[in-house]
């Protein structure tokens, strides 16, 4: 399969979509509300992306990431606020009249239809004569690798198959943008692994914008040229994976992204960029997540693979210490439960991750250290 640009859809030339200088902006969203009675379900005062790009909305259930999505499609209409694709005004357009393609969940296939049937019928709804449908619905079937399985049903085919039949029918009316609402959720482990690195070699080949849900913080991460974690119908953090993971701007987005150690205290001092929390008799260094004064109240956040773990008695100016309590193997990486001596915490146990490839030589019931980097630690105040 080729990496380069496909001539399916509107694009016949690769993107950088990361690249602000190259792409144009593709969709824009100002002041965008919705309500369900005195619930604010989504409240985005702007949102800009750019053509060409794989951009994902995450967070947890409820938090108005598909009600978002929806509005982009027409499904929803929003209560105020606007939006804009290539440059046309689409807030009270519906569904049907936006340049916008939407995958589900299920896939929605049409099971008395055949494959073929399934991928042209929105260019039957559109008055496409037979043979192009059909002709472009062929065409279709081999960019996803499908060649032959015309006349197949949905239920013949695999979970996987029919993702690749769910995303050639959005294809087909070429959109300019592709909406795809948790498609990969139902499948198994390893099938979602293997079709998420699909999407994203569909996408580069195409180079139209998807617009990806999922409540999935690995998939967020693994597929996207930029993500927006949302919580409570806001957008909490807008930027590159790798930025939002290792600089969150609140601590909910610190403590859903990656499996965090928390520890609460009070700021004891401030230098510039980073903080220094203090509990009990122990000290936290890390980054200032948001603004802080000495004598706050905060919690420090350090995700599980930013730990280091060594064995042996603490030298004076240990970080943490603890006494491991078990070690658990998951694959690609070993988990070591610690539990810290000398501070009090939510969890039983702090959670060490390591690859598998580098594991200790340890036992339950050693005594081991733990330091981390400050700047791979945040400091957030604690809410009131």
């Amino acid at each position: 399969m080729s990496d380069e640009a496909t001539t399916i859809g509107k694009s016949t030339t690769s993107v950088s979509a990361t690249d602000p200088e190259v792409a144009s902006p593709i969709l824009e969203i100002e002041n965008i509300v919705k309500d369900f009675g005195d619930l604010r379900a989504v409240d985005v005062p702007s949102l800009t992306l750019r053509d060409g790009e794989f951009f994902t909305l995450v967070g947890p259930s409820g938090s108005g990431k598909s009600t978002l999505l929806r509005m982009i499609s027409g499904l929803e209409t929003p209560t105020s606020g606007h939006t804009y694709i290539s440059g046309e005004e689409v807030t009270g357009a519906p569904a049907n009249k936006r340049p916008t393609a939407l995958i589900f969940q299920d896939f929605q296939l049409f099971p008395h239809k055949t494959v073929v049937e399934n991928i042209a019928f929105p260019l039957k709804m559109d008055g496409v004569g037979k043979t192009e449908r059909r002709s472009r619905a062929s065409e279709l079937l081999e960019f996803v690798d499908l060649k032959g399985y015309e006349e197949k049903y949905p239920k013949q085919l695999s979970g996987g198959e029919q993702q690749r039949i769910s995303l050639a029918r959005g294809l087909i009316s070429e959109p300019d943008i592709l909406l795809l609402d948790e498609p990969l959720a139902s499948l198994d482990r390893n099938l979602r692994e293997q079709l998420q690195v699909e999407l994203r070699k569909f996408q580069r080949r195409l180079g139209i914008t998807f617009i990806y849900v999922t409540h999935n913080q690995e998939v967020a991460l693994t597929m996207s040229d930029r993500i927006a974690v949302m919580d409570g119908g806001n957008i909490e953090q807008l930027g590159e994976p790798m930025e939002v993971y290792q600089k969150p701007e609140t601590e909910f987005v610190a403590t859903f992204l990656g499996e965090v150690n928390s520890i609460e205290g009070t700021v004891e001092s401030t230098d510039g960029s980073t903080a220094v929390l203090k509990h009990r008799d122990v000290r936290l260094s890390g980054r200032v997540g948001s603004d802080l004064s000495v004598g706050d109240s905060a919690r420090f956040n350090v995700k599980s693979e930013a730990l280091r773990i060594a064995a042996g008695d603490p030298p004076a100016d240990a970080t943490l210490t603890g006494t491991l309590t078990d070690e658990i193997f998951t694959g690609k990486n070993i988990n070591y439960l610690v539990k810290p001596v000398d501070i009090d915490i939510d969890a039983d146990e702090l959670i060490v991750s390591e690859a598998a490839v580098n594991r200790h030589e340890l036992s339950p019931g050693d005594t081991v250290r733990l330091s981390w980097e400050p700047s791979d630690a945040h400091i957030f105040p604690t809410e009131e």
